[in-house]
Order: C-alpha cells, then sequence, then structure tokens
C-alpha cells in the first residue's frame, strides 16, 4: 500500500495542491460559511479522495471496481461520477449568483441538457470501463459559459481593488484559466492520445495553477464583500 501511495504521488504530485488548498478552505471557513460556496471545502476534498481512489484502482491489484472484463482495473466510474457532480455544483452556484433572469434560464437549460447528455452518453460508452467524453465535453463549455458572463457582469460593476476580497471572483478564474486550457488537451487525450502524451504536464501545471487561485481567494477574500 505504501508504494502504491507513493507511485500516486510521483505521477500525480499536484494533488499535494489539493490537500493544501483544503486545508486554506477550512481554516478559512468563517469567511464564507453562508455564502453560496460554503460547500466547496467538500468539493476539493472530494476530488482528492476520487484521484487517490482512481489511483489505488489502477496501481493495486487488490483493489477493483469493475467485474466481468478482460482488464478489471478501471477507475472511469469513479470519474464520471465525479465529473457530474463537479459541474452540477458550479452550474448551481452560478445559476444561484445570477441577477439576469434571461442567463438564469440559459444555465438552467443548460443543466438539463447536461444531464441529458450523461445519460445518453451511457447508452455510446458503457461508464464502467469508459469515460463519458462527451457530457464532459459540454459540461466544460457549459461552466466556461458560466464564468464569462460572470466576469462580463462583475468588470462592469466593480473594479480589482475590490473583486480581489471576492472567493467567487478567484474561483471563477481558476476554474477559466484550466477549463479553457485543458479543453483541447481534453479531446487530443480521448481521440488522438498521441497529441495529447506531450503536454501531459501542462496539464498538471494547469491544475496546480488552477488551485492556487482558489487559494488566493481563500486567504485575500472577505466575508461579505460580495458574491
Amino acid at each position: 500500500m505504501d508504494q502504491v501511495i507513493l507511485n500516486f504521488l510521483k505521477n500525480n504530485y499536484f494533488v499535494i495542491v489539493y490537500g493544501v488548498t483544503w486545508f486554506i478552505s477550512v481554516f478559512t471557513y468563517k469567511k464564507y460559511f453562508d455564502s453560496v460556496l460554503r460547500y466547496f471545502p467538500i468539493i476539493i476534498s472530494y476530488t482528492f479522495f476520487s484521484e487517490l481512489l482512481g489511483s489505488f484502482v489502477v496501481y493495486n491489484k487488490d483493489i477493483q471496481l469493475v467485474f466481468g472484463y478482460e482488464y478489471t482495473h478501471y477507475s472511469n466510474i469513479i470519474y464520471n461520477i465525479y465529473h457530474f457532480i463537479f459541474f452540477s455544483y458550479f452550474f448551481y452556484v452560478f445559476w444561484n449568483t445570477s441577477s439576469n433572469r434571461k442567463h438564469k434560464k440559459i444555465i438552467k437549460l443548460g443543466g438539463v441538457i447536461f444531464i441529458l447528455i450523461n445519460i445518453i452518453n451511457c447508452f455510446i460508452e458503457n461508464p464502467l470501463v469508459g469515460n463519458l467524453v462527451y457530457a464532459y465535453l459540454f459540461g466544460v463549455l457549459l461552466l466556461v459559459y458560466c464564468t464569462i458572463i460572470y466576469f462580463r457582469k462583475v468588470l462592469t460593476e466593480h473594479n480589482f481593488g475590490i473583486l480581489k476580497y471576492s472567493l467567487l471572483f478567484w474561483v471563477s478564474m481558476g476554474l477559466l484559466v484550466f477549463h479553457a486550457t485543458y479543453l483541447p488537451l481534453k479531446i487530443c487525450k480521448e481521440f488522438f492520445l498521441e497529441l495529447y502524451i506531450p503536454f501531459r504536464q501542462f496539464h498538471f501545471l494547469m491544475i496546480v495553477i488552477m488551485y492556487i487561485l482558489f487559494s488566493i481567494g481563500f486567504i485575500l477574500s472577505k466575508r461579505k464583500a460580495f458574491r
């Protein structure tokens, strides 16, 4: 088991940033415990444990979640469920914080379509052994849309001197930076793997940058600044 953990950290060093970010999120929780982001520390810890469990399934022959297939050490189901919860959570966050009725309707409709695509994708690809890539790609596009309309609103109403105290501002920045840059890499990873491999470390770097931006938000944010 110790060797599994060492191999996991060697190949996925970025998860250390999850732990650091989670600690900061809990330490600063009193700033946002009654805001729409109050469940964010749970999402961060869920991310960490999903990565950890996924690694155990891949690297440890004694652990498996899927039976009846030639290759039994699949971890896809872990990430398919994780991505559904992750995107759904942030769709709720941006729907809740938007004051524009049109944008709220688009996000709500997009959320329903996201659920339907997940269901349809399960018929195209077995979620136990394959990635629900079409659901993921739609989720990314909708999340990027959510962050863009958020920035269009706050950047016209506030300057950075005020925005830097908003946790949602830093979280949105992290989400946008990562998902906008990872989207083409995800497409390559799923359909043109040989093109993705040279950028694997860049993928990990973008994860680190996203969580650093989250951490900055936890540290700089002020209670009741604004959403």
